[in-house]
């Protein structure tokens, strides 16, 4: 395979190197990488870094207005995509911005850990034969230890025919962008355990998955990407209205809740329902059921009609609890929340009536006319009221 040119825009290099910490959100690439900053009374602000002086490929994209039949995916840029997303989603990095483009693009290093003495995700990735050295101007190379570092563990994967280096001809993943009969599908999988990296989360309880392809009865190396909404529960939505977001209140917190806590990580989903092209399900993590998550923070809501469907045993009702923990802490969407006001009568505090013409007594916080005049015809009634009896005065 031959080396890459490096013929990138001209680039200005930052004056004195920095570093800093950051979680990594997601890897678009096995070279560049997402990386956030610590929450603080919301969703963090956040970088995109590109690993200096590799290139990795690029993976397929899905098909879209502009490019109708998506982007075709380059020999062993999914690997080094998976390498990189299993080493560092969710953890803690050191990171630093070497140089910056014109068009805000900044390239760096990635380390793994809170300091340089980490793991340099580019050394490793070269190391596996899963990324390729850009060449550098030689006076430019020779002055730079790390990118020297990089030119030597290429030549040892060259040698040991490791990844792209192999002999043997690259495989590429197939992959079903859309499934046209969501219904056979459903039919074919309902209630397997389905194991899955989320690759998109679209708001709090909605996100869009590849199932891998040990769960599918189709082609080998087939991935399927579907979208699955939880079952039994509802977040705050967020809309796209000319191009910006539009969220509801509180929809980027729960966006941001699940995102930090699924983006690019190994579930098993359970398809429970198919409604048009989108799946209902259960999404479960190593970690815990993520809708009780968002219930118990009051970031979503149960809805009744469609917790009959959740078939993870004993789920639907640790929903309801979730639920009602929240609303009596008034947590985010409940922070409004009245309990329903039900008024007890006691025995003791009935009073005398006139015969035959007034009836003291609540029968109800609002009692009915039949209710009134049921009471006013046969003289004594029992009235059940949140599993307490009110016992009526005679009516003489």
């Amino acid at each position: 395979m031959s080396s890459l040119v490096n013929n990138r825009e001209e680039a200005r290099p930052v004056s004195t190197t920095t570093y800093f910490l950051g979680i990594v959100k997601q890897v678009l690439s096995g070279d560049t990488i997402v990386i956030r900053d610590r929450p603080i009374n919301g969703p963090p602000p956040e970088r995109t870094i590109i690993l200096s002086n590799i290139s990795c490929g690029r993976v397929a994209r899905k098909p879209s207005t502009g490019i109708p039949t998506g982007t075709p995916e380059d020999p062993f840029a999914w690997e080094a995509r998976e390498f990189v997303r299993t080493l560092l989603v969710g953890k803690e990095v050191c990171y630093s911005v070497e140089t910056e483009q014109p068009s805000g693009r900044k390239y760096g290093c990635v380390y793994v850990g809170k300091n340089i003495s980490g793991e340099n995700v580019a050394l490793s990735l070269v190391e596996q034969g899963l990324a390729e050295v850009r060449k550098l101007n030689p006076t430019v190379a020779a002055k730079n230890k790390i990118y020297q570092q990089l030119v030597t563990a290429q030549e040892q994967a060259k040698s040991l025919g490791k990844g792209r280096w192999s002999p043997n001809l690259p495989v590429t993943r197939e992959i079903l962008w859309s499934v046209e009969n969501t219904r056979s599908f459903f039919e074919s999988y309902k209630n397997r355990p389905l194991k899955a990296v989320v690759e998109n989360v679209r708001d709090g309880c909605s996100v869009q998955v590849f199932i891998l392809p040990e769960s599918l009865n189709e082609k080998p190396n087939t991935f399927v990407y579907v979208t699955v909404t939880m079952s039994g529960i509802k977040s705050p939505s967020i809309r796209y209205e000319d191009g910006k977001i539009v969220p509801d209140a509180w929809g980027l917190d729960a966006l941001f809740f699940t995102e930090s806590r699924l983006l690019q990580r190994d579930v098993t989903i359970l398809l429970e329902s198919v409604f048009n092209q989108t799946f209902v399900g259960s999404i479960l993590h190593p970690n815990g059921n993520i809708a009780e998550l968002l219930l118990r923070h009051g970031l979503a809501h149960c809805i009744d009609w469609n917790l009959n469907l959740v078939s993870v045993p004993g789920a639907a009702e640790a929903y309801k609890i979730a639920e009602r923990l929240a609303k009596e802490k008034r947590l985010r969407v409940f922070e409004n929340y009245q309990p329903t006001q039900t008024t007890e009568v006691h025995a003791d505090s009935l009073q005398t009536v006139v015969p035959g013409k007034i009836f003291s007594g609540i029968v109800s916080a609002r009692p009915t006319l039949f209710v009134i005049l049921f009471v006013y015809l046969f003289g004594h009634i029992l009235v059940k009221v949140s599993t307490k009896y009110i016992c009526a005065t005679q009516i003489i």
